[in-house]
């Protein structure tokens, strides 16, 4: 008799444990590991960029570049092993307003992240960039992955790094974006021989 009684007292003790919606044998890991708007599945982005992924606050933070529209942005997760989560990894997101990322472990177990995307300010690479891409017959062969405007011809700097002399003579330039105008340490702008019709108020 007290064999069936402790047999009944574990089975019940089992269940008490069992029955908090886990799966025992699988695992409970559902963490955000990493968070990134690669260059390859991004248009307009150049160089990967990566976010803070905070595990005290369940927040993802990330700043991209002050060109990039936040309307269609396409990011890679990396989770704890047999995780899932959604939005999926490679899903393309309107990241203009906070986004909830929900993973779930394979215990069927969840937790949320909140995703925060900021712009930086407008640098002076941003400003060559939408110039280079407002005008795709141009022959300039700038390298935009290069962050080092030093190294960008026809462009010259002064001291404090800032875009100083643009030289483009010829180089089949037909549209100057408004941006042109946040170059404002920009002195020498040469643009001979192209087939500029408009300048934006921004220089004129």
């Amino acid at each position: 008799m007290k064999k069936i009684f402790l047999f009944l007292v574990s089975t019940m003790i089992f269940i008490a444990c069992s029955d908090d919606g886990k799966d025992p044998g699988k695992s409970d890991a559902n963490s955000m590991e990493s968070f990134s708007f690669l260059a390859s599945d991004n248009e307009g982005i150049y160089n990967d960029v990566t976010a803070v992924v905070n595990e005290a606050s369940k927040t993802i933070v990330v700043t991209v570049p002050a060109r990039i529209s936040l309307s269609s942005l396409k990011p890679t997760l990396e989770l704890s092993a047999k995780a899932t989560v959604r939005p999926q990894s490679k899903v393309t997101v309107d990241v203009s307003k906070d986004v909830i990322y929900t993973v779930t472990a394979e215990d069927g177990t969840q937790r949320t992240y909140t995703l925060k995307v900021k712009k930086a300010d407008f640098t002076d690479k941003d400003v060559l960039i939408k110039l280079f891409e407002a005008n795709p017959n141009n022959t300039i062969e700038w390298d935009l992955k290069e962050n080092d405007l030093s190294k960008w011809q026809w462009v010259a700097l002064d001291t404090d790094g800032r875009v100083q002399d643009l030289l483009l003579e010829d180089k089949g330039i037909e549209v100057l974006p408004a941006e042109i105008g946040k170059l404002t340490k920009l002195k020498l702008l040469n643009l001979n021989d192209n087939s500029i019709e408009v300048l934006p108020t921004e220089i004129e």
